[in-house]
């Protein structure tokens, strides 16, 4: 109850004017270290002000993130679809990303969270293509669990978790 209390009286009686310039002090370092690549990316240091503290937390990281992911995700469907097309004319998976380039894909851009190629390697069943993803850590291709943070690679062909198809219905009679 006290917490509660507190909380509400740092709400209505907390001096805002410093709050908010801190607060623009803060949103205005996270969106310059948004504009960095993710592998140059710094944590931004949650705001010293205890108004702002409750409002913001870990939420920058975690758009960092998110769109690393969503990039990395493209930039592996892509990478995938010229395999497939390089595999229909050749015949066979190319030994390196680069031979698929500048004819399958105009150029094969870096893994978003690290800057450097994605990992690549033939395979007897065919290849294993993956991000190191956000923790920047190779796990061989081990896939990320969605349920633990920081967790895994991000591997082509397992970017989503296997889903469920429901049984089909029986029409109406």
């Amino acid at each position: 109850m006290k917490e509660k209390a507190e909380r509400i009286g740092m709400r209505y009686f907390y001096p805002k004017a410093p709050a908010y310039a801190a607060l623009d002090a803060h949103l205005l370092e996270a969106e310059q270290e948004a504009e960095r690549p993710l592998w140059q990316r710094q944590p931004v240091a949650d705001p010293t002000e205890p108004y702002l503290r409750e409002y913001t937390g870990s939420w920058v990281k975690s758009i960092g993130n998110t769109y690393g992911r969503f990039m990395t995700h493209l930039q592996l469907i892509r990478l995938e679809l010229a395999l497939q097309e390089y595999r229909q004319r050749v015949g066979r998976f190319p030994d390196r990303l680069e031979q698929l380039a500048p004819t399958y894909l105009a150029s094969i851009l870096p893994d978003p969270f690290t800057g450097r190629p994605f990992r690549y390697r033939r395979t007897a069943a065919g290849y294993l293509l993956y991000s190191l993803g956000s923790n920047a850590t190779d796990e061989g291709g081990e896939p990320h669990n969605p349920r633990t943070p920081d967790s895994g690679d991000l591997v082509a062909g397992r970017l989503l978790p296997p889903q469920r198809l429901a049984a089909p219905r029986q029409p109406a009679r």
